[in-house]
């Protein structure tokens, strides 16, 4: 069982202000990166680089899903 993050004011602002920016449906899988990535008492660096780890899987991911130039009408 993974062990609760202690994230200041200032950083949970930061992640929810990334999430609120993303479709309903990638909140979930945002968040869950971006803990993934902390543990106990992460300095404002590390939770900068969660935020960033977590926007570039979903841009990632995002991006496989896209139509090519060829498929396009």
């Amino acid at each position: 069982m993974r062990r609760a993050l202690a994230l200041t004011e200032d950083q949970m602002r930061l992640v929810e202000r990334a999430a609120r920016g993303l479709a309903v449906e990638a909140r979930d899988g945002f968040l869950k990166t971006v803990a993934d990535h902390l543990t106990g008492d992460p300095s404002d660096d590390a939770v900068v680089a969660a935020v960033n780890v977590a926007l570039d899987r979903l841009a990632l991911f995002l991006c496989d899903g896209a139509p090519t130039k060829e498929a396009r009408p």
